[in-house]
């Protein structure tokens, strides 16, 4: 499931803190960071919700 986050002046400290400080601890793995996508243009955002329904990433149906 994909994490989109739209701001990419905003979200940048939480990056490099999920970086610097999580995936050394062992929190989360490279594969984790991979979900996340930063982007300041809303329609990269709606093209990586699109992408991943079509991969699979995403459920379609409840």
């Amino acid at each position: 499931f994909p994490v989109i986050l739209l701001g990419t002046a905003y979200w940048s400290g939480l990056v490099d803190w999920i970086r610097g400080t999580m995936l050394p601890a062992g929190t989360v793995n490279a594969g984790d960071l991979e979900l996340i996508s930063v982007t300041d243009e809303v329609e990269d955002a709606v093209s990586a919700v699109l992408d991943a329904a079509r991969t699979g990433a995403v459920p379609t149906t409840p």
